[in-house]
């Protein structure tokens, strides 16, 4: 039976440990560390985890995962997983564990560790990353498309898009880039104005920027700020502007406003990397997950305004173009900011 940790301090996680080992199932362990803003909301750690689950269900993996309550815990329990020797992959999760990784995975050579929002140069590392801004760039497209054809009374006539990511960092622009050059692919006009929260669990910080953007003439907002983005949901609902989520359909947290979500698949990184370790073809490395390999997409599920067949049909073209090499998507703001079609 799987064990939820909820790390209210370290030591209290490390007592665990060997309670849990003692009652799990003979099949293969796999150890899980979130980062620091928790499992909830339909996030990024919520992504992962929907991995792990189907790896339980149909590879038959028992799982054990920590909420850490700060990043320095991170560290600690990774260090207990590895000593523990009980776990055949460590999964560690985003950016503010690369210290971590780096230190932990190097001290324990024969520990396997699969890093999922991030990479490490070490052998028994496998590093997963994904290409946020052709998944961004779908979702400028679909928002820019959807004004154009007037799907929506909440669109005005300026041209001008929000995004609100978590922290400042090439992960969150690489959202940011793919958004501002897809509207622009539509229409040379647009501007996006981009602000961050300062972390991924602050949704009073992402309710007042959000609600500037709006009062500056953003009609859309796209956020890539973790359970911040309920902050900006809120936003969107008491002032009347659409809403784009992020990483798994959160389209139905609030259906009049959220017109559609970005996915990013890191749960079939979770499992991917899971599988590779029970048939033995786990390396060390880096793995890019595309449009090409439904590692990023969209969704508009879910959501109450209903993207028309046409829409659909041009997104499908562009998704096409990008996969062919044909459309090649910005990676930073500042190429986004050159882009034109």
């Amino acid at each position: 039976m799987k064990h939820l940790w909820k790390v209210l301090s370290v030591l209290l996680a490390l007592a665990m440990l060997p309670f849990a080992t003692a009652s799990a199932s003979e099949s293969v362990k796999i150890g899980v560390i979130y980062t620091v803003a928790g499992l909830g909301g339909a996030s990024f750690n919520d992504v992962i985890h929907e991995g792990c689950q189907r790896a339980e269900k149909e590879l038959g993996i028992t799982y054990e995962y920590v909420e850490p309550s700060t990043i320095a815990d991170e560290e600690t329990v990774m260090d207990e997983m590895c000593i523990s020797g009980e776990y055949a992959l460590i999964i560690c999760v985003g950016n503010e564990q690369k210290d971590a990784v780096s230190t932990v995975a190097a001290n324990y050579p024969d520990q396997k560790f699969c890093y999922i929002d991030a990479s490490v140069d070490l052998p028994n590392v496998a590093n997963y990353e994904c290409k946020e801004n052709e998944g961004g760039f779908l979702i400028g497209a679909l928002c820019a498309l959807a004004e154009k054809e007037g799907l929506s009374p909440m669109f005005n006539a300026e041209k001008k898009f929000g995004f609100l990511g978590g922290v400042n960092n090439a992960i969150i622009n690489r959202f940011a880039a793919g958004f501002l050059a897809g509207a622009r692919y539509i229409d040379n006009s647009y501007t996006v104005e981009v602000n961050y929260v300062g972390g991924f669990a602050d949704t009073t910080t992402a309710k007042a920027q959000a609600t500037t953007m709006f009062n500056n003439g953003c009609d859309v907002v796209f956020h890539a700020a973790g359970g911040s983005g309920v902050g900006m949901f809120n936003a969107a609902e008491e002032l009347g502007f659409i809403a784009v989520g992020v990483n798994t359909n959160q389209n139905a947290m609030n259906p009049d406003y959220i017109i559609a979500s970005m996915l990013k698949r890191v749960d079939n990184a979770a499992y991917m990397a899971i599988k590779s370790v029970i048939e033995g073809t786990f390396t060390g490395g880096t793995v890019t997950l595309s449009l090409a390999d439904e590692g990023v997409g969209y969704t508009n599920e879910g959501s109450n305004i209903k993207l028309s067949d046409t829409i659909i049909a041009e997104l499908d073209k562009i998704e096409a173009g990008i996969v062919s090499g044909e459309i090649v998507v910005p990676a930073t703001l500042e190429e986004a900011a050159e882009y034109n079609k």
